[in-house]
């Protein structure tokens, strides 16, 4: 019985592992690529690799000899019927084009318009037939219907439409890439001679357009049974070497001379490797050079970029050469004027428009909506002034950056010998909601959460953005068999003004990129945090200077003032109980649920070097922040900053057994450090990498820093914790305590993450992560949790685990679990923590699911 059951497994399992050779498939005359080699004659060139890259097709490495993607591409090929897909695909076609043509060939809502507008008109009074305002508000009324019916039909042809081609391409898709099973697998790479011939040619024109101008290739093809092997042999030759650059030769003076001018800037220097990719960059930054000084119709078509090798050896000299379309001399323009339409959505519309001239900007309107004074400022492009690309792009993207426009276009012509500029912008909608209910399940029991915004443009006519926002989470952690509820709410509403309230410098105009995209941001909020313990809740209002660098990648904030009063109420009888604990210890936690007031200073500096902030695979990112708070306590009674901990001590027998209602005050200053880099591995493969150092320094009147401002790590950042679950140090709380969130005066952190994308949006990640947070200053309260230089390092936990990602961009959504590799509270490593389920109240991992790039 037993060989019965073996004999058909066996036939079954060659066949499989047959089939998934792939050799199977290959027709007559066919042969499976394999392998690729390349054999160098002479000096290795320096971007071998690049080369190597150009090499088509590329052979796919098995798996232990197995094709498996090759098997599921061909029972997927043999399953995929392209006819009966295409049939498909036309009665999907017809099915709509039927549709649109009886939406258009509907005119039962006109007539009934046509025969309402009739109606009114007939029932007008006798004696009233010849009241013209009364026929034309009939009318008005009549054609703004029409017009609405109109657009809802365009609406809804639109959407038509949208479904139409939404269906047939995706049947299309499958027709060009196929099924799931083939998408799934991969076809074989098969041995093609001409693609081969082409990629020996590639290779020879990319060593000659890289300095290498004897290069030779060829290429040999061994075959053995039905797989092949290609050997390409590349000979370099010698490399060529740039040895003078000379003057541009030109025959406008005015223009050799703005190209001479900017010649430090060239990208073509003496001793280069000869690169023509380089010369090509040349050009456009001799293009960008003539358009800032005035050239308007310049470009790069313009420029010819003369080499010669003659009598050198292995060296190019280089001369660049402007050429005259036509023999029409280049020429620098002078803006005559400037007219600047707020509504061009109404261009329809035969009314004309009302025009103001402020700063000798011709602005046009049919309704005044904005401040012309803020637009002008926003506005480089000014009459008298020489044409300048730069000053173009600055001024579409600070009228873009005001938030208040669909559409920014700016235009140039040349009428009657005058160069006139034309800014034309579409308003947005002025008003929109926006809502966001769900199920937060980051960390610790599910809870809901609703997120409200409210945004309103140009409140008071001087391009203002009014947002008031609300928000309310419930969040439950359950720790020794207990469950806390953690409860968030709070209202924020803050005041976007398009420029600084009192200017950082006097001469803006001289210098528009000094402070470039300005903005003043007022801001005031409530927040509430409840817990089973205690209610905490926060009144802040801050003033907020932004403004970033002429190519944003340097965005800047400087917070003149903030100021935060904290109260907490509703103290549970065993929190109460924990605090005089503590106080008795000779700890002063118990002042900070005392009423407090935090005043403060600060400055925030991000810089990104080549980074897409919503799908990051280069670059680096730097972060900045300082924090200042305590130097406005001298503004008012310094006497009321005294806290009560200097007046009492801890272990006074007349210490009251009450929570002091004196109102705190504190006194730190608090830094923290971010960089991250990111490494393309491949065209689907990104390595993340970061560090981020947080340090806060209670000076004066404080031995810690607030709450609010102290550094957590957990949930995001260490995921294998819950938020505020780790530190500070290796401090172990008893099991009464266990709930209690970990706060710490300096933070370590560091990431390293290997993301892949999948199949489609599927992606997927590896994560690795150390960090803690620590005390300054020594607390009986938290053993172990004030930081020391000699015993950091041991105290480091450390995470690591999976995510699946679903990327659905701008937005990604990512599924995950976080393991305890190293706990700084235990300093069990991950081989010496117990044997526990992989989730739950026991487990030393942590699920979570969160939004967006956690890095």
């Amino acid at each position: 019985m037993k060989f019965k059951l073996h004999l058909p497994i066996s036939l079954i399992t060659c066949l499989f592992c047959i089939g998934c050779r792939g050799l199977g498939y290959l027709k007559d005359g066919q042969y499976l690529l394999k392998k690729q080699r390349f054999e160098i004659k002479g000096n290795t060139p320096a971007d071998l690799d690049e080369i190597m890259e150009l090499a088509r097709p590329i052979p796919k490495k098995p798996l232990l000899s197995l094709r498996p993607g090759v098997y599921l591409y061909e029972t997927g090929k043999r399953r995929l019927d392209t006819a009966k897909i295409r049939k498909r695909q036309r009665k999907v076609r017809d099915k709509y084009n039927l549709k649109i043509k009886e939406l258009e060939a509907d005119s039962s809502d006109f007539l009934a318009l046509e025969e309402k507008r009739r109606k009114d008109l007939i029932a007008l009074a006798p004696g009233e037939g010849s009241d013209k305002e009364k026929i034309d508000r009939i009318n008005s009324k009549a054609d703004k219907k029409e017009a609405k019916i109109i657009r809802k039909r365009q609406a809804k042809s639109g959407k038509l439409l949208k479904a139409r081609n939404k269906k047939t391409e995706r049947l299309n898709d499958k027709i060009e890439k196929g099924n799931f099973m083939m998408r799934m697998g991969s076809p074989l790479v098969l041995l093609d001679s001409s693609a081969i011939r082409r990629s020996a040619i590639q290779m020879r024109l990319y060593l000659e357009t890289n300095g290498h101008f004897r290069a030779k290739t060829s290429f040999n093809v061994e075959t053995k049974g039905k797989t092949s092997t290609v050997i390409y042999k590349i000979a370099p030759g010698p490399v060529y070497t740039i040895d003078s650059v000379m003057s541009v030769r030109s025959d406008n003076s005015g223009l050799a001379k703005v190209i001479d001018d900017g010649k430090s800037g060239s990208l073509i220097k003496k001793g280069d490797v000869y690169n023509q990719a380089n010369f090509i960059k040349e050009r456009e930054r001799i293009e960008s050079l003539a358009k800032e000084a005035g050239y308007f119709d310049f470009n790069r078509r313009h420029v010819k970029i003369l080499t010669d090798t003659t009598g050198q050896d292995h060296k190019v000299w280089v001369r660049p050469k402007i050429t005259t379309p036509n023999d029409v001399q280049h020429k620098a323009y002078t803006i005559d004027s400037v007219n600047f339409i707020t509504d061009a959505q109404l261009d329809h519309l035969t009314e004309q428009r009302k025009s103001t001239i402020r700063n000798d900007i011709n602005f046009q309107y049919h309704k005044h909506k904005y401040s012309e004074k803020v637009l002008s400022l926003k506005t480089l492009v000014r009459p008298g002034t020489p044409y300048n690309s730069n000053k173009v792009s600055a001024t579409r993207s600070q009228l873009n950056g005001l938030n208040m426009f669909r559409q920014t276009k700016i235009e140039f012509d040349s009428i009657d010998g005058k160069f006139v500029a034309n800014i034309n912008v579409e308003p947005v909608k002025k008003n929109s909601l926006s809502t966001e209910v769900g199920i937060d399940v980051t960390q610790g029991e599910p809870g809901p959460y609703v997120n409200l915004g409210y945004l309103t443009r140009n409140p008071f006519g001087g391009l203002e953005q009014l947002q008031i926002s609300g928000r309310y989470d419930l969040e439950g952690v359950i720790d020794v068999n207990q469950l806390t509820k953690y409860r968030e709410g709070g209202v924020n509403a803050k005041l976007f003004l398009p420029q600084f309230l009192i200017p950082l410098s006097k001469n803006n105009e001289a210098n528009p990129y000094k402070w470039f995209n300005q903005q003043t941001v007022i801001n005031a909020g409530w927040n509430l945090t409840e817990t089973n313990d205690f209610k905490r809740t926060a009144f802040n209002t801050s003033i907020d200077y932004n403004w970033e660098s002429k190519n944003r990648q340097k965005k800047y904030r400087l917070r003149w003032l903030e100021v935060n009063y904290i109260n907490s109420s509703d103290i549970s009888d065993n929190w109460e109980k924990y605090l005089f604990e503590q106080r008795e210890k000779g700890s002063n936690e118990i002042l900070q649920y005392s009423p407090s007031v935090i005043t403060s200073t600060s400055f925030s500096a991000n810089y990104n070097f080549g980074v897409n902030p919503l799908a990051p695979k280069e670059g680096s990112t730097l972060k900045f922040d300082f924090e200042m708070a305590g130097t406005w306590i001298n503004l008012y009674d310094p006497s009321a900053s005294t806290s009560t901990a200097e007046t009492q001590e801890p272990n006074d027998p007349g210490l009251s057994r009450s929570i002091p209602d004196t109102l705190q005050y504190y006194q730190f200053l608090k830094t923290n450090i971010e960089f991250k880099k990111y490494f393309p591995v491949n065209e689907k493969t990104t390595l993340a990498t970061g560090i981020e150092v947080g340090v806060g320094l209670p000076y004066g009147i404080s031995e810690k820093l607030p709450l609010e401002k102290s550094f957590v790590l957990g949930g995001t950042k260490m995921r294998a914790w819950q938020f505020a679950r780790i530190g500070p140090g290796g401090y172990q709380p008893p099991d009464s305590l266990s709930r209690i969130r970990r706060y710490g005066d300096i933070k370590i952190y560091s990431f390293m993450e290997l993301r892949r994308q999948l199949i489609g949006r599927l992606g997927g990640s590896l994560f690795l992560e150390a960090g803690n947070v620590w005390l300054m200053n020594e607390d009986e309260t938290f053993e172990n949790g004030h930081f020391k230089f000699d015993s950091f390092i041991d105290q480091l936990g450390i995470s690591g685990g999976y995510s699946i990602n679903l990327d659905f961009s701008p937005l990604l959504i990512s599924v995950g679990v976080g393991l305890k590799l190293r706990d700084p509270a235990t300093g069990a490593n991950a081989h010496k923590l117990k044997a526990k389920s992989l989730l739950g109240q026991d487990s030393e991992s942590e699920l979570f699911i969160g939004i967006g790039y956690t890095f």
